[in-house]
């Protein structure tokens, strides 16, 4: 890792001192949506990848950009709490949607609150609790989001450490129009990486652009 930073350093050096495009390197994007299409099934292009600094900067971006003035934040209750934590500066509300074992295939859409404009989720490894989301809970998010033009947030939490057959397909692959898609190597690479990749819908892309600028 340090030969690769030496080769590299001086040949970004003008580059980093410039204000530079508001979604990230180009070149870092490029390769983001490259390893997303071929690992994890994630259909994008670098345009829609955004370079952000942790779960809790992708949060607050959604929030800024997805959000109506009083809008709410849904979260299920094994959810990374902890990364919520950022929403706070924006005095953001955070709600609790229904766990998984609630009830019938309705259950998201007579009990979820209509203040809320986007859940989230980490399907693929949920936090604390280990299994992933069912096939059966990810459509009744799925269909959710659809009828109320609402967003999912989905962290693929470890994401980038299973390597086994029973790892998930991520919901963006069955929902991409709906599903915000979030990924970071800092576990996979070391803990100091605070980089995480945040895939976008393109129709949405705009909206990402003003608010990180």
């Amino acid at each position: 890792w340090g030969q690769l930073v030496r080769r590299h350093a001086g040949q970004f050096a003008d580059e980093s001192q410039r204000r530079g495009d508001p979604a990230g390197l180009g070149h870092l994007r490029e390769q983001a949506a490259r390893h997303l299409r071929t690992v994890r099934l994630v259909n994008c292009d670098p345009e829609q990848v955004f370079i952000v600094s942790g779960s809790r900067m992708a949060l607050q971006m959604c929030a800024l950009a997805l959000l109506e003035s009083n809008g709410t934040v849904g979260a299920e209750a094994c959810t990374r709490l902890s990364a919520l934590h950022g929403l706070t500066a924006l005095r953001v509300p955070v709600e609790l949607i229904p766990p998984e074992h609630a009830g019938s295939d309705d259950v998201l859409r007579t009990r979820i609150s209509g203040r809320i404009g986007f859940v989230y989720v980490t399907p693929s490894h949920r936090y604390l609790f280990g299994p992933p989301m069912s096939d059966r809970y990810r459509r009744q998010l799925l269909r959710w989001a659809e009828a109320n033009e609402a967003w999912i947030l989905e962290e693929d939490y470890d994401g980038d450490l299973r390597h086994d057959d029973r790892r998930p397909v991520p919901l963006h692959s069955e929902g991409p129009d709906r599903v915000i898609y979030l990924l970071t190597f800092v576990r996979s690479m070391f803990p100091g990486l605070k980089t995480h990749f945040l895939v976008v819908p393109p129709s949405t892309v705009p909206t990402f652009i003003r608010v990180r600028r």
